[in-house]
């Protein structure tokens, strides 16, 4: 795989911060109407701080001057919607946005003892962008959003590694060539030493050509086994790490997942609950006559079934001269 240089490794993240952005800007569950430039500029800053934060966690390979050249790409993109007080306000509304996404990402890392910590990370996402306002970790965006997070969180890990295993700062600039001189120098220094050494010293005896030969192979030998073992053990440790990433990936899905199911319980609980005060009330208050009877009736009474009838009150009912149904004893 062709190595890049840290100008390429730079666009490389930059297009990876626009996807996240994208991806989640067409959410139709996460903005009802579409999100305003403001919006896709709060999520260009959020991706940055997730790549920003995973780099700060693992390795920190890139310093903080790489990452601001990101930022600098994305105002060249915006810069001409903007007025030049604009710009000025833009530069630092950029830093500050960035500056949140982090802490609150950092935070979120570290976890939390409360249950819903997910739900207060989404929250803190949502309450940055207007086209979300009046949304909150318990809608239907925060839904969505949480359940997006492990695939963004896969890709910029897998992106990250990536990215740092093909850099070659060496590709920065060109090679310069070799001096022809240089090797001379190095050839007649070493034939000089070979001479002086042959003059001041004993000749050493010179080894048999089959030890050598045997020495050699040897050496090859051992070479072969500790590259061959370096391979295993690695082939061994990329599966086990991969396999780990797996699980903890499904245990997160697994972990939303059952997250998302509480709360929509306690949406339905909460519709439940409203609907019984309504119920409780029409059943208490309210009764049913009919237009040729003289008794007022509950709701379920056979004696209504498929005739016209009216809905009073209760004491509307007895004012009129209706009286209690025997058979539905209803409220009196």
């Amino acid at each position: 795989m062709d190595k890049y240089s840290t100008d390429q490794v730079k666009s490389r993240f930059f297009e990876c911060m626009l996807c996240i952005a994208e991806e989640i800007g067409k959410q139709k569950d996460i903005f009802e109407t579409e999100p305003s430039q403001k919006d896709c500029d709060q999520l260009f800053f959020y991706a940055q701080a997730l790549f920003e934060v995973h780099n700060l966690t693992h390795g920190e390979y890139f310093d903080s001057d790489f990452f601001d050249s990101c930022t600098d790409k994305f105002y060249e993109m915006v810069k001409d919607r903007l007025s030049v007080s604009e710009a000025f306000e833009w530069s630092d509304y950029s830093h500050e946005s960035i500056a949140y996404f982090e802490k609150i990402h950092i935070e979120f890392l570290k976890g939390s003892s409360e249950q819903d910590s997910l739900m207060h990370y989404v929250s803190a996402i949502l309450s940055r962008l207007e086209s979300c306002n009046g949304t909150g970790a318990f809608s239907f965006s925060g839904i969505a959003l949480a359940s997006l997070l492990p695939e963004f969180f896969e890709y910029i890990g897998a992106n990250y590694d990536l990215m740092v295993s093909l850099w070659d700062k060496t590709k920065d600039t060109a090679e310069k060539p070799s001096v022809q001189s240089n090797d001379n120098f190095i050839v007649e220094t070493y034939q000089e030493k070979t001479t002086q050494s042959s003059t001041t010293q004993p000749q050493k005896k010179n080894e048999s050509a089959e030890n050598k030969k045997m020495r050699t192979i040897f050496l090859i030998l051992v070479l072969i086994g500790c590259f061959a073992a370096s391979i295993y053990f690695y082939t061994e440790n990329t599966a086990s790490e991969k396999e780990i990433k797996h699980l903890e990936f499904l245990l997160s899905q697994a972990e939303y997942r059952e997250k998302n199911k509480e709360e929509t319980i306690k949406q339905y609980k909460t519709r439940i609950d409203s609907m019984s005060d309504e119920y409780e009330f029409y059943h208490k208050y309210a009764v049913i006559v009919t237009e040729t009877g003289y008794r007022y009736h509950s709701y379920g009474c056979p004696h209504i079934e498929g005739r016209s009838f009216w809905i009073y009150n209760i004491a509307a009912a007895k004012s009129e001269g209706y009286t209690p149904c025997l058979d539905c004893n209803p409220p009196q």
